[in-house]
């Protein structure tokens, strides 16, 4: 027999079914980009900038996460904004932020950021990963540097909120941005100290 409380079960489980989000990327970081080291500043003295998306190598560049807390399908996140000119924008503006000079019109240094992971799971945890690829080139175009640098953020929130998504892949990102810019070979290449291009690891 189905029964009242039958009826309320299958309300209560069909509520938790989450439909697919689509997320517009703002930076909600939670990570503090704002003070780089004072060697990454030394570095880019006297030096104009220019940071640039390159190649978005992800296999489904809308896909930025998924939900997987309930057995059966996971529950997509996706996004319709392009996540390479939204991470070399952040990383800009970090940079403008500690005194860096950004001229894209007259750059002697050129970052370029190819991305080639950017995403956020939730199951107990949100976990985010952001992996880019990274060549430094001077205002010729001859590449001065190229390597790659990883983040990741695990913290805790609420089930399926979008702040919390945003808040996951935008620490995630910053860990990999604070990573170049404290990697000394990637220093050295912007003062001109190497001209050797390192492999992508």
């Amino acid at each position: 027999m189905f029964t009242i409380q039958n009826t309320i079960l299958a309300a209560a489980l069909t509520g938790c079914v989450h439909a697919p989000m689509t997320l517009h990327l703002d930076w909600r970081g939670t990570d503090d980009m704002r003070d780089v080291p004072t060697a990454t500043i030394d570095a880019f003295h006297g030096q104009r900038v220019a940071i640039v998306p390159g190649k978005d190598e992800r296999a489904s560049p809308n896909l930025i996460g998924r939900n997987v807390e309930r057995h059966g399908e996971p529950v997509s996140v996706t996004t319709q904004d392009n996540v390479g000119k939204f991470l070399a924008g952040q990383l800009e503006m970090s940079l403008k932020a500690n005194g860096i000079k950004v001229d894209p019109e007259d750059a002697t240094r050129v970052i370029k950021l190819d991305v080639i992971d950017f995403f956020v799971e939730e199951e107990n945890t949100y976990q985010a990963r952001c992996t880019l690829g990274v060549t430094l080139l001077n205002g010729a175009g001859a590449t001065l540097w190229n390597g790659t640098v990883r983040g990741e953020s695990k913290r805790f929130g609420r089930s399926f909120d979008e702040t919390n998504y945003k808040e996951a892949l935008s620490n995630g990102a910053a860990e990999a941005m604070l990573s170049l810019l404290k990697t000394a070979e990637f220093l050295d290449a912007v003062k001109g100290k190497s001209h050797v291009a390192a492999a992508r690891r």
